[in-house]
């Protein structure tokens, strides 16, 4: 019985099971400017919007979804303001696809095209960046005379720009504001979270929320490898509790540098849940719809990789 006991100890310890010394997971990381990143992306996001008046069974119901996946390569500009609050991205596609509202969407044309994207004051816009062409390189040279060929349309169309949209907007809060810059974890136990920029950003859309109002935790669940890189895996989940008119639930699993030297690089990995319900009740007064709660059910669910392209 001894004999069983000290081999099952030891099968324990060899396979991680046992609990461990807790491990210090650095949360300051960040894309690093002047650096090139393989990305890639994929997103399903889906909203209903429904009417409820009382006696009334079937509501009328808008339904908007969107699946879209990308990859590139995404290089980070070291332009900045002095207030910090602009970023430069230069995104260079080798897919954007899928479809929105089961319509399907396909770019191949900007396949190898650059697209800026300028991120200020929590907004983001588009540009794409102008493509020479060789038959206008070739008129330069010779001086020949316009062929009368229109040079390419260097806008994007609107599904092109609302599928960017979609997933460089709303940004990504840093690690650090929840869980501050390190934190000491152990798989099992769960350690607190920061709530203040989750009431914070409730606030700006006029949802009143308190930190009791909150439940939130984050926990460690062990570690792995990416391209030989190894990471953290690290949980966060944060949910509603008697918000009136609202209710969320929101999980994020982060695969984060277990070294220094890779830390700087931020997440390697974020796979992101969340849903929400938003109720309103619409004035009495109002001639049409007085009385109806409108109740718009949102969910996300999107997987995210990104990896220096110098390994």
């Amino acid at each position: 019985m001894k004999k069983f006991t000290w081999l099952l100890s030891l099968f324990l310890i060899s396979t991680g099971l046992r609990s461990a010394d807790p491990v210090l997971i650095d949360f300051s990381g960040s894309l690093q400017k002047n650096t090139t990143y393989s990305f890639s992306i994929r997103t399903n996001q889906t909203r209903n919007c429904e009417m409820k008046l009382p006696g009334i069974n079937r509501h009328p119901v808008r339904r908007d979804t969107q699946e879209i996946f990308c990859k590139g390569d995404l290089y980070l500009h070291p332009e900045e303001l002095d207030t910090s609050k602009r970023t430069v991205y230069d995104l260079k596609l080798t897919a954007l696809y899928g479809n929105l509202n089961s319509i399907r969407q396909d770019f191949p044309q900007l396949s190898g095209r650059t697209i800026r994207i300028t991120v200020e004051s929590g907004k983001a816009s588009f540009r794409l960046i102008p493509e020479r062409r060789k038959w206008a390189l070739e008129d330069a040279v010779l001086g020949g005379a316009s062929t009368g060929k229109k040079q390419d349309d260097n806008t994007l169309s609107p599904e092109a720009e609302r599928m960017l949209r979609a997933m460089f907007s709303p940004l990504y809060d840093p690690l650090s504001n929840y869980m501050g810059l390190q934190r000491k974890m152990e798989p099992g136990k769960h350690v607190p979270m920061n709530n203040a920029p989750i009431i914070s950003a409730l606030l700006e859309r006029g949802i009143h929320a308190e930190n009791a109002t909150i439940k939130s935790f984050a926990e460690y669940a062990g570690s792995t490898s990416i391209n030989r890189i190894p990471v953290h895996r690290v949980n966060l989940i944060a949910q509603g509790d008697r918000i009136p008119g609202y209710d969320f639930k929101f999980e994020l699993s982060l695969m984060i540098p277990a070294k220094k030297k890779h830390a700087l690089h931020g997440p390697m990995r974020i796979s992101r849940k969340t849903m929400e319900i938003v109720s309103a009740i619409l004035p009495e007064d109002n001639p049409f719809f007085g009385g109806m709660i409108l109740e718009t059910v949102s969910n996300d669910m999107t997987d995210m990789f990104i990896i220096p392209s110098d390994y």
